[in-house]
């Protein structure tokens, strides 16, 4: 359960700094364990560079430059984001809720009152949390 709330936590705070006043915070994850999925692999004692709210280097090499903040992850796990492909995101507490359990991209197959376009507005706009969002509208 902790290593389950570690990563879906680590992917919130990958997935877009939307927290950060200006966006343009600078940080380092070191020392944690990374789960490739390209490679199938899992990547041991790896420092990630995330610069803008984008993942900018994944290394062994621990040094992080000096305008990084450093957070220790000893012996914790980060995975990509997941992306849901198939979700009626109609409130702001099931698009928080999304996030929080990993998921980064959603697809929204629809709902009543355009209610993913308008959430997706307001993610893209910095103005709450919340994943990616592919919004379908009303059809």
């Amino acid at each position: 359960m902790r290593i389950a709330l570690l990563i879906a936590s680590c992917c919130a705070l990958l997935c877009g700094s939307y927290a950060a006043a200006d966006g343009h915070e600078k940080f380092a994850l070191t020392n944690v364990h990374v789960f490739d999925g390209v490679n199938n692999r899992i990547l041991r004692d790896a420092t990630v560079l995330v610069a803008d709210g984008k993942i900018d280097r994944v290394s062994k090499d621990n040094d992080a430059p000096a305008d990084y903040a450093r957070i220790d992850g000893e012996g914790n796990y980060l995975m990509p984001g997941l992306f849901d492909v198939h979700t009626h995101l109609d409130n702001l507490a099931a698009a928080e809720r999304a996030l929080a359990s990993g998921v980064t991209t959603v697809r929204s197959a629809s709902v009543g009152a355009f209610q993913d376009v308008a959430f997706r507005e307001l993610v893209r706009a910095g103005k709450v949390a919340g994943p990616d969002m592919l919004a379908a509208g009303v059809y």
